[in-house]
């Protein structure tokens, strides 16, 4: 993981070749984990690499999140239900 951040019930996380995940965190003094959402910004690196997602911003209050890539600049996207 390169960078995380938490909000509400979520942490957002950045981590290199394997994206954006988004972990809803209700219950996490329990150690219960769960998948909410991913983004792959890297889906042609499958090993552990210095490629990919660096830095999440997920502050915005439309739920607007921006994911920066190492390669690619910038991805904009929207958290749905």
């Amino acid at each position: 993981i390169n960078a995380e951040y938490m909000g509400d019930h979520l942490a957002y996380e950045s981590n290199y070749a394997s994206g954006l995940r988004v972990l809803d965190i209700t219950d996490i003094a329990s150690a219960n984990l769960k998948a909410h959402a991913f983004f792959d910004c890297a889906p042609e690196y499958e090993d552990v690499t210095f490629n990919g997602a660096w830095s999440v911003y997920p502050y915005y209050a439309s739920r607007t999140i921006v994911l920066q890539s190492i390669e690619k600049g910038l991805f904009v996207l929207k958290l749905s239900s």
